[in-house]
């Protein structure tokens, strides 16, 4: 991006553009077009965020949550994401039900953390989608549900998620049957099972790394894979 554009971006933000703000913010952030400045870029994501942008309070999300560029901040974290998962982002649902899960930025709570895994879920965020279907395959702050850990899980597979497509066959082969019953479920995960379309999950490395670290660990259904 030119550094036209940066000086466009910059005589609207100056008069209160949000978007323009946050475009401003993202090449500082970036280095699109104009040298990387991240005093800069955290003053324009800020100035965004605090009129409502949705981008800007999630991406100021990430950075106190990572540390990228300012100090690692969980409650400021925590803040942001909750502005933006208030507006409906998806990322945002996800990233609150992980603090409310690791209790970082909040009290720990495994009830807020099901509501927003499931806001996430039900917007197709696939860890969400993983997280939920854990919490039900292993009665984690909601009583065990292999019906709904199964679903979750489907739907986090179906997108290419790999421990979910584990913990699936795990789940499957662990309660003696398939978790739903619908013709197309079936056929296409008796498929997967197949030798031919079980060697494309076999093969991604993610998959052999679960396959390494949990070989053995999986003789009850306590071996499911837990992600964070």
């Amino acid at each position: 991006m030119p550094n036209a554009a940066a000086k466009w971006y910059t005589l609207a933000a100056e008069q209160g553009h949000v978007k323009s703000q946050y475009n401003l913010a993202v090449m500082y952030d970036t280095g699109d077009g104009i040298p990387e400045d991240n005093a800069a870029a955290l003053k324009w994501y800020t100035q965004a965020a605090d009129r409502g942008h949705i981008k800007a309070q999630y991406n100021l999300g990430l950075k106190f949550d990572n540390g990228t560029n300012v100090l690692e901040d969980d409650e400021a974290a925590f803040g942001w994401f909750k502005l933006a998962a208030e507006q409906a982002d998806g990322r945002a649902e996800y990233q609150l039900g992980s603090m409310y899960e690791r209790g970082e930025g909040v009290a720990q709570s495994y009830p807020a953390a099901i509501r927003w895994y499931t806001r996430a879920a039900e917007k197709g965020i696939a860890s969400a989608q993983f997280n939920l279907g854990l919490k039900y395959d292993i009665g984690r702050g909601t009583p065990e549900n292999d019906e709904l850990a199964g679903d979750w899980y489907t739907r986090a597979a179906e997108q290419g998620h790999v421990k979910s497509e584990y913990n699936l066959s795990v789940l499957d082969a662990d309660k003696g049957a398939s978790v739903r019953e619908d013709d197309r479920f079936t056929e296409e995960w008796r498929e997967l099972e197949a030798e031919e379309k079980y060697k494309n999950v076999a093969l991604k490395p993610d998959f052999q790394a679960l396959v390494i670290r949990q070989g053995r660990a999986f003789g009850s259904r306590y071996g499911a894979m837990v992600c964070h």
